[in-house]
């Protein structure tokens, strides 16, 4: 199959560009969450509950920040 020049690069980048997106709604969920005072656990169940998809320790590491 011949595929032409850029397409699959530009692919590439909406993937980049959309999971930098999905990252950054996750993190100001996240933040939003602790600064209303949940523990982290209830933190991540609620962003589970959001529809989000993000493991416990990545949350962690994305809020240590």
């Amino acid at each position: 199959m011949i595929y032409k020049i850029g397409k699959n690069k530009k692919r590439t980048e909406d993937a980049k560009e959309l999971k930098a997106l999905k990252l950054q709604a996750i993190k100001e969920l996240g933040l939003k969450l602790r600064a209303e005072g949940l523990s982290f656990r209830d933190t991540h169940d609620s962003v589970l509950e959001a529809g989000y998809k993000i493991s416990y320790d990545a949350l962690f590491k994305l809020l240590k920040d």
